[in-house]
């Protein structure tokens, strides 16, 4: 369960930085009817950072994440296990 539910937290972060991020490259070229409003520019602030943190909470949730390899290691170098 624990692994389904950090691949869903996971897919959702992509989803919002690609989404998001390709919304912010239309507003930046005019694209669209969000130039001239607040609408976009703050969509895209506010969507990219959710969205990383929330695939990097879903790899930690998974026991993917670079900071769960990292204490794991120093456990396992503090019991004498790794060198």
């Amino acid at each position: 369960m624990r692994q389904f539910a950090g691949w869903v937290i996971t897919s959702l972060g992509w989803v919002l930085v690609w989404v998001f991020g390709i919304v912010g490259v239309y507003v930046l070229l005019g694209s669209t009817h969000y130039t001239n409003g607040a609408i976009g520019p703050i969509l895209n602030i506010v969507a990219i950072p959710v969205g990383a943190s929330l695939i990097f909470i879903g790899r930690a949730i998974r026991g993917k994440g670079l900071l769960w390899l990292a204490l794991r290691r120093r456990a396992r170098r503090k019991q004498g296990l790794d060198w």
